[in-house]
């Protein structure tokens, strides 16, 4: 024991003080309590250390100068220090709406002791989800000091999430080098990136729609989203059953930063049996995300507009005139023909 208090006497430094405490006097049966702030050398690993005692004082009568040393077992337990060291997304551009996003991360054991039976158990909150084809509970086994391991799992994330930088918790349990089980949480980062929105904010016409007409639809649209929309395109779409043909049935708009506008002109015939009344028609709004952020996304949207189609007076009057007309003539024809038939 003495040999190992010579081999490992940098073990162990005061801190704040220097080794030597100092009592002026100690009655017969009389107790007092020193207290040395020492430092375990980090080097040190697990196990019982020697620490050297040194005791001088004078003893009475005759103040003879009387030594005792004495060798105190110390012993040191690493303390262990998990942390992520990497992390990685699969897409690399996590999206709001996006489901089975893989979080790839990697923890690392910074600290002096070990961790035994660490176990991870994902922990997400809004606007996150973990996903069903996740890994619930993930089984790391043991981290020495140094040692690292590579973990996965897989979340959703709500359509509603804003772009931000988000931290998904992680529950660690272990065994410290004493045997006691021990728990911590640490926090994984995640981005969620904008993405372009694209919603109808005004439709106008040319001029009021009515039954055997063309007319003129304005669409203005707005990006309400967070992110740069490149070549929105608008079209229209109308079904079978419906009284309208496309002459125009799509066109350009261009770029729109968040929160800019833009507008597009679709041109609708109306069938001259059309029944007056309101009418809804659906445009798809085209885009593409900010290529210099990285995102060459493509994201389609879908919009209802109201198309209130009115009963063209003009039309109806030039066909009652028409069939006036159609039925003087007639009875001309028929008075003509009996006439003749008579003079015969």
């Amino acid at each position: 024991m003495e040999q190992l208090a010579r081999e490992n006497i940098n073990a162990f430094l005061p801190i704040g003080e220097d080794n030597i405490k100092y009592l002026s006097k100690l009655g017969p049966g009389q107790e007092k309590v020193l207290e040395f702030h020492l430092k375990a050398s980090e080097r040190l690993e697990n196990g019982v250390y020697p620490l050297k005692v040194s005791l001088e004082y004078l003893s009475t009568p005759n103040d003879e100068k009387l030594t005792d040393e004495r060798l105190i077992g110390v012993p040191i337990l690493g303390r262990e220090h998990i942390i992520i060291s990497k992390v990685s997304t699969s897409p690399n551009r996590v999206l709001a709406g996006t489901n089975n996003v893989e979080i790839n991360f990697e923890v690392e054991n910074i600290g002096t002791g070990s961790a035994r039976y660490v176990i991870l158990k994902p922990m997400p909150e809004e606007p996150f989800e973990l996903s069903e084809t996740s890994e619930q509970i993930i089984n790391i086994g043991t981290l020495r000091q140094g040692d690292s391991a590579k973990a996965t799992f897989k979340v959703n994330v709500k359509e509603g999430a804003r772009g931000g930088t988000y931290e998904i918790p992680v529950k660690i349990e272990y065994k410290d080098s004493s045997g006691n089980t021990r728990e911590d949480v640490i926090k994984i980062p995640i981005i969620v990136n904008e993405k372009p929105k694209i919603t109808v904010e005004k439709v106008t016409f040319d001029k009021t729609p009515r039954q055997g007409e063309e007319v003129l639809v304005y669409i203005k649209v707005k990006n309400i989203g967070g992110e740069q929309a490149e070549n929105v395109i608008i079209q229209g779409i109308v079904k079978a059953d419906q009284p309208f043909t496309l002459s125009k049935r799509s066109d350009y708009i261009g770029t729109l930063d968040p929160g800019k506008e833009g507008e597009g002109v679709l041109e609708l015939s109306i069938a001259n049996n059309a029944i007056p009344k309101d009418y809804t028609i659906q445009v798809r709004i085209r885009a593409v995300g900010d290529k210099e952020s990285g995102d060459d996304n493509v994201y389609v949207f879908e919009e209802s507009i109201t198309i209130p189609v009115k009963e063209n007076t003009k039309t109806k009057s030039n066909l009652r005139t028409f069939g006036v007309l159609v039925g003087i003539l007639a009875l001309v024809v028929i008075l003509w023909t009996y006439w003749k038939g008579k003079k015969e």
